[in-house]
């Protein structure tokens, strides 16, 4: 029971430790890089929480669209920026998402198949 009791209190002083830096953030305004064309589905869903950090923070949040290379130009900007927490990239990794597609392409192929639309 003592090392129960440890751990709650050391988690209970990193909490009061850290709590002040993380209520602090954000300090200034924060960009948020969005590698697609402005009106596509990125864009809207950032424009939505746009308007949620507007309301529960002080600092807005700037979209920022930066479309092309696969999401490169993005990252080489974000790349060549300081690490001070005033900007956050929204992508979606090649790698992580080519099992998905290959997945939903079988079920979106019988679908095709049943309306007479491939063989």
């Amino acid at each position: 029971m003592k090392l129960n009791r440890f751990a709650l209190m050391l988690i209970a002083v990193t909490v009061v430790a850290v709590a002040p830096t993380v209520w602090a953030y954000p300090e200034k305004n924060v960009q948020y890089i969005i590698p697609f064309v402005p009106g596509g589905e990125s864009d809207v869903m950032a424009r939505w929480q746009q308007v949620v950090f507007r309301k529960n923070y002080k600092h807005d949040l700037i979209v920022v669209n930066k479309p092309g290379a696969g999401g490169g130009l993005a990252w080489s900007q974000l790349n060549g920026l300081s690490a001070d927490g005033g900007f956050e990239v929204v992508d979606i990794p090649v790698d992580k998402n080519a099992a998905f597609v290959k997945e939903r392409s079988k079920e979106y192929l019988e679908i095709a198949k049943r309306m007479g639309l491939v063989k």
